[in-house]
């Protein structure tokens, strides 16, 4: 049977799969192939700030179907920082790792982002940001030579303990010219541009008392005071390593490191010629330009040069001792050596391990006294036989000024301040002695109160000045009336009590939340609410106050009332030195009441568009003061402002 013959018009039936091949072929053809995918990464949390670094731990999840080659985390101060920024670089491949963020400014705000970059490009995680502590401030104790009862400040640095001031120790004074002119076996002391034998006559100079005395070698082994000792080569190498001076620096000789002699140095020109190069004095150490006595007989380079000897002899020659210098021009030090005749200053350093004390928060703050706790945490090998808080409106107090007397021994006390001035800031430093001496925590601001009475119902309000305005340093508790936390008329009054859910205002008043945090208003109860003479802050009064506290990032740290006593842990970064004493009385919403020792939220007068008015708040987890809006039915604490 033949095969039928095609005729016109007519279509042969192809099998379906042919078609469907065909569709996919097409499709294949006009799809993307081969899509380059960059890595997937993911940034972790910031921990571990402190003022120059902190650490972030993050993961790369994906490759992309290519190898990542490198990975890490880049910053900036600007937002959406990249490659081109700083960055770490943390090895290759998926997983998790750690970075660390070096070299940043204390106190600043930085943003952080992942990075991983495989052939086809380079990809980011989510960002993050964090703000750098402030940089730390040495802390001072002191220690009085039983032999002649003169009294040094003294320095912690690293684990040595460090007289922070010339030896002044003088039981004889020899004039210029005396003393041999190279080595020499007898101890000679030499004041600067003194040419006498006087002790009193040399302890009365200027020099003697700025720039304590110039020993030859043989009198600075033995000048220093029991309990401490004339410091090694190692011990000067070990101060100037920990101020960040690499090993191989500090084994040389002539001027070494970068700007370890910059820390070590008092700021300014008082003492050091200008231009003082470098100096922070960031150790503490307060290197002061003494001078030195040439063994020929003249005093030379005081305001220009300090010189210090070590108890190490130069390994070519018992001629010679190894020295420190720093300079008015330069901020790195100088490992030198020097004729054992010349006279050069001396830096003690403790020989027993230090007497450490930290200072706690300030508490009970009224308008004439506060409390304040320490601990003592060494005793420095020797038994407290006092210890205590002291106080004054200069910075870092001592105990010449006022003082409690809270016991003796090892570990936590509670001294109570009294005697003080209302609306005036104090220095408070937790100090501990022994019988080598006093040592110091640090130090922690505050401020007192004054007070004013509301007349319209007796309760009396603590208030502070915070530059140039008066604030209410509690939240107020205003309640002609109080209701439940239900949905409310658009625009009538409101008063709620957290946690109160009645309709007694004397009831409500007896509540713990109330006697703490106050009443929460809504917008329209708010505006009314302040008494005669005081109002409901603006945003550029609030502006006002943050820019005065260094504004928004470290603003809420400075008004957060500290401890965990009324906010949740950590409370992180609150001090309440401007005395603000901000609470966390959370917030009402319909029927409601949310965050209460977590966040503090304060109502603002200014209208942001129609139902929506600006709030400022602050958490427990953070030390910033921030500015959002919500609708007029929010229920906010209220700090008023003086007219």
């Amino acid at each position: 049977m033949g095969q039928r013959a095609k005729g016109k018009g007519s279509v042969e039936k192809k099998p379906y799969y042919i078609y469907f091949l065909f569709v996919m072929v097409i499709l294949y053809a006009c799809t993307p192939q081969g899509i380059p995918n960059k890595p997937t990464v993911k940034t972790g949390k910031i921990i571990n700030i402190t003022a120059t670094t902190a650490s972030c731990t993050s993961k790369v999840k994906a490759d992309g179907g290519q190898a990542v080659t490198v990975r890490g985390v880049c910053w900036s101060i600007a937002k959406m920082p990249q490659v081109s920024n700083s960055k770490t670089t943390d090895s290759i491949g998926l997983g998790e790792f750690t970075s660390i963020l070096s070299d940043l400014l204390p106190s600043t705000t930085y943003y952080v982002r992942a990075y991983a970059t495989n052939a086809n490009g380079t990809a980011y995680g989510e960002q993050r940001s964090f703000t750098t502590q402030k940089e730390p401030v040495p802390e001072f104790g002191s220690f009085t030579d039983s032999r002649d009862g003169k009294v040094y400040k003294t320095v912690t640095i690293g684990e040595q303990v460090w007289m922070a001031e010339n030896l002044a120790y003088l039981p004889k004074v020899y004039r210029k010219d005396e003393g041999s002119g190279s080595y020499e076996e007898y101890p000679y002391y030499y004041v600067y541009d003194y040419d006498g034998r006087d002790v009193a006559a040399a302890k009365a100079t200027s020099n003697y008392q700025t720039y304590g005395v110039l020993y030859n070698w043989a009198a600075g082994l033995s000048a220093c005071p029991p309990g401490w000792h004339l410091p090694s080569d190692g011990e000067w190498k070990q101060l100037e390593m920990y101020l960040g001076m690499k090993q191989e620096d500090a084994d040389d000789f002539v001027y070494r490191g970068t700007d370890e002699g910059g820390k070590m140095k008092e700021k300014g020109i008082n003492h050091w010629n200008t231009p003082n190069t470098g100096a922070t004095n960031k150790s503490g150490f307060t290197g002061l330009p003494g001078g030195y006595r040439i063994n020929d007989g003249d005093f030379r380079s005081i305001g220009y040069y300090s010189f210090w000897w070590s108890s190490t002899e130069m390994h070519i020659s018992s001629y010679i001792g190894i020295t420190r210098e720093l300079n008015s021009r330069d901020s790195r030090v100088y490992r030198g050596a020097m004729i054992k005749g010349d006279g050069l200053s001396i830096r003690c350093i403790g020989d027993h391990s230090p007497l450490t004390i930290t200072t706690g928060q300030v508490l009970n703050i009224t308008t004439t006294t506060a409390t304040c706790t320490g601990n003592v945490t060494a005793d420095g090998d020797a038994a407290i036989i006092a210890r205590g808080v002291c106080w004054g409106t200069s910075q870092l107090p001592t105990i010449s000024d006022s003082k409690s007397s809270n016991g003796v021994g090892l570990g936590v006390f509670s001294g109570n301040i009294t005697g003080l001035s209302p609306n005036t800031t104090y220095y408070v430093r937790a100090y501990a002695t022994n019988s080598k001496g006093t040592a110091y925590g640090e130090q922690k601001p505050f401020r007192t109160y004054n007070t004013f009475t509301d007349s319209r119902d007796g309760h009396v309000y603590k208030f502070v000045t915070i530059g140039s305005q008066d604030w209410m340093a509690e939240n107020l508790a205003y309640l002609p009336s109080v209701s439940p936390p239900t949905r409310e008329e658009k625009n009538a009054p409101y008063y709620y009590v957290y946690d109160y859910n009645g309709t007694s205002v004397t009831a409500a008043k007896t509540t713990s939340n109330y006697q703490t945090y106050g009443v929460l208003y809504n917008w329209t109860a708010a505006m009314t609410a302040c008494p005669e003479d005081w109002h409901v802050p603006s945003d550029a009064e609030w502006t006002t106050l943050s820019d005065y506290l260094g504004g928004l990032a470290e603003a809420g740290g400075k008004m957060k009332e500290a401890g965990t006593t009324h906010w949740h842990y950590p409370n992180m970064l609150a001090t309440n030195e401007s005395g603000f004493t901000a609470l966390p009385g959370g917030y009402c919403y319909y029927r409601e009441f949310l965050h209460i020792f977590f966040q503090g939220y304060w109502w603002s007068s200014t209208e942001v568009y129609t139902d929506y008015r600006r709030y400022w708040n602050i958490i427990h987890c953070g030390g910033s003061l921030s500015s959002r809006h919500n609708t007029k039915n929010f229920g906010y604490s209220v700090r008023c402002v003086r007219d």
